[in-house]
């Protein structure tokens, strides 16, 4: 179980856009293998998002195997830090600016599009098969006996 790793990821990026399913899904599978992360989505008020959060909310309540957070701003409260954080170059700049110790890991996108955001979830399910792996315990090599 991995509890306590969030991902942060503004929604902008990806909703509203014909590859808006296979960013879901792809976050939807790696819940599957490590359940009890949140998704947090952050959006500005710039972006005009709003007439498109009940159609996104229809189609995704209930068929994910994840909790979704949305936020209407996209600043983080100091105890509102995410662990891992998928941000635009703008938005990296802004954050570390605005709060310089927002999360754990980032990851930055150079460019927004379907293949750099599976990149960047890959990455976090990446992290997340390293940290709840099993540890393996070498045996000291113990010399006493020269």
């Amino acid at each position: 179980m991995v509890a306590g790793y969030d991902l942060r990821l503004n929604l902008s990026y990806f909703i509203g856009k014909k590859y808006e399913k296979t960013v879901m899904d792809k976050i939807n599978e790696v819940s599957k293998k490590y359940p009890a992360f949140n998704v947090r989505l952050f959006y500005s008020e710039d972006d005009n998002l709003t007439s498109m959060l009940k159609d996104f909310a229809k189609r995704y309540d209930g068929k994910v195997n994840f909790d979704i957070r949305i936020s209407a701003t996209d600043y983080q409260q100091r105890n509102d830090v995410c662990w891992y954080q998928i941000l635009s170059e703008q938005d990296y700049k802004k954050f570390r600016e605005d709060l310089p110790y927002s999360g754990r890991y980032f990851w930055t996108l150079r460019s927004i599009d379907e293949e750099n955001l599976l990149k960047a979830i890959n990455h976090f399910e990446s992290i997340l098969q390293y940290i709840s792996e099993p540890k393996v315990m070498k045996k000291q090599k113990r010399n006493d006996d020269i």
